[in-house]
């Protein structure tokens, strides 16, 4: 999917979204909430409300892009977040 490196910036959603924002929606999250550059080259990382699903913007040279991914069993695996936390930065491992 992605070749990451290890100097790859992956932010996470403390909060658990729906999967119909579109792409604008999620730059509105990113821009409005979070307060980070869309333009830097980071993953931002949302999860469904019930942790099946994970859609991931990114920009790419020229566009957004948005990638979803839908596991038939199971949920995604996410860390504990403190009360007040917007999320988690992740290392290309995670």
């Amino acid at each position: 999917m992605y070749g990451l490196s290890g100097a790859a910036r992956i932010l996470l959603a403390a909060e658990r979204f729906d999967m119909r924002k579109s792409i604008d929606g999620l730059c509105a999250v990113v821009r409005n909430e979070w307060k980070e550059n869309l333009f830097a080259g980071a993953l931002f990382v949302f999860v469904s409300k019930r942790g099946d699903r994970v859609k991931i913007l990114s920009w790419d040279n020229g566009g957004f892009v948005v990638v979803y991914k839908r596991l038939e069993r199971g949920r995604f695996r996410v860390p504990v977040f403190h009360d007040g936390a917007l999320g988690a930065q992740l290392d290309s491992m995670q």
